[in-house]
C-alpha cells in the first residue's frame, strides 16, 4: 500500500529518462524497480532518478556494454521505489 503503483512508477521513469534514452525492459518487484535500456550517456541517468524523489539507492546491478552500433550503451539499473507522499504523512 506504501508503494506507488507500477503505472505511476513508470511515469515517473518516463519524466526521468531523458529523450535519447530508452526502456527495452521494466521489472518491478516488491519495492525494487529494474530497467534495462540504451543510452548514449547511461551514467548520467543515476542522478536524475536519485533527485526525481521517487527512487533511492539507485545503481547499476550489470555491467553497462556498448551496443552494436557503438552509439549507445545498454545499461541496467536498479533502485528502491520511495513511499508516495500520502504514506510519507
Amino acid at each position: 500500500e506504501t508503494i506507488p503503483s507500477s503505472v505511476m512508477i513508470l511515469d515517473a521513469l518516463t519524466r526521468t529518462i531523458p529523450d535519447a534514452a530508452y526502456l527495452t525492459e521494466f521489472s518491478l518487484q516488491n519495492a525494487t524497480v529494474r530497467i534495462v535500456g540504451l543510452a548514449s550517456d547511461a551514467p548520467a541517468l543515476i542522478a536524475p532518478l536519485e533527485k526525481s524523489g521517487q527512487f533511492a539507492d539507485v545503481h547499476f546491478f550489470a555491467p553497462t556494454t556498448r551496443s552494436a552500433d557503438g552509439l549507445s550503451y545498454m545499461f541496467h539499473i536498479e533502485g528502491r521505489v520511495t513511499p508516495g507522499p500520502a504514506a510519507r504523512k
